[in-house]
């Protein structure tokens, strides 16, 4: 194999900038995070990789994100891998393992966790030393209420709206952890992606509470994606004022906090939404710390980058 170099970081260098572009364009990957962040706004938190040759054309690029996983209340630093991408013309020679290993090389002593939600990225850590794969599960609760709530006032997102976007943006970004148990924060930018390219029509935000809730009802099953507040967050209290009369069973984009109670979880076979991001399989390796990856281990699906 030829000697190529790894470069990273190259947000700021206009030619890989454009090289980045171009290998988007051709793996026909116009709606992906990496063409979104890159028309939009770079995130700090996010850092491209990528294998060059000599005339300085990117043949392999792959993305990180920088993060923090809270679990049990204990804060753990973590990269999430996403956005596995390879120039045609030199596929299928080991490039993209290539670059995942020496990415994989440079966190290793810098990070308490490395993790991925990418099936392509997924194939090919499996033969890599210390990760796990685990299938995601479901994570529900069943609902009796029979009166839904009476006065509230709940106002739906135009997130086309520029400051509306933006106030959306703050408030994920300041949010106080969606659930003790497991929660995410520094990848913001994932989680407004996810929103904007799935549930665009379903963000609400409720001024009584100044909590935004993101959710679909299908049937009697009230699908609750994520909520994000910068305030403490009385779960009992919220679902009573947001879950409509008639709902049998709520399902959860996340790992819902134990004050619920009755929560249960069960493998899941099929998304949580039809056209959300897909429940699917993780890979991950604890490097340092006491996470327990069991079974019922699942990650916000709003920051799954993929």
């Amino acid at each position: 194999m030829a000697d190529y170099e790894m470069i990273f970081d190259y947000r700021s260098n206009k030619h890989y900038g454009n090289e980045l572009m171009t290998l988007i364009k051709k793996e026909a990957a116009k709606s992906s995070y990496e063409s979104w962040i890159s028309r939009s706004k770079w995130d700090e938190n996010y850092i491209p990789f990528a294998l060059v040759n000599e005339n300085g054309d990117i043949l392999a690029n792959l993305g990180i994100v920088r993060l923090y996983v809270y679990a049990n209340q204990v804060r753990y630093q973590a990269v999430q891998l996403i956005g596995l991408l390879v120039n045609d013309d030199y596929k299928n020679q080991g490039l993209d393992k290539l670059l995942i290993q020496k990415v994989l090389a440079k966190y290793d002593d810098l990070v308490d966790l490395i993790y991925s939600y990418d099936p392509l990225i997924n194939n090919l850590l499996n033969d890599e030393v210390g990760f796990a794969n685990i299938i995601d599960c479901r994570w529900c609760k069943n609902w009796s209420e029979t009166s839904g709530p009476t006065s509230l006032i709940a106002k739906r997102i135009d997130t086309t709206s520029t400051k509306e976007l933006r106030n959306l943006w703050a408030n994920i970004k300041h949010s106080a952890r969606l659930s003790p148990t497991l929660s995410t924060s520094g990848d913001a930018s994932i989680k407004i992606y996810n929103i904007l390219k799935y549930f665009s029509r379903n963000v609400y935000y409720i001024p009584s509470k100044d909590v935004y809730v993101i959710f679909t009802i299908d049937k009697d099953v009230f699908k609750l994606i994520g909520v994000h507040s910068k305030c403490y967050i009385d779960w009992d209290e919220l679902l009573k004022t947001i879950v409509p009369a008639n709902i049998k069973k709520i399902e959860f984009g996340f790992m819902p906090p134990t004050s619920l109670g009755d929560v249960y979880h069960h493998e899941a076979s099929e998304p949580i939404t039809n056209y959300g991001p897909e429940l699917g399989s993780l890979m991950i390796k604890v490097i340092s710390g006491e996470i327990n990856t069991s079974p019922n281990f699942f990650f916000p699906m709003l920051s799954r980058g993929k």
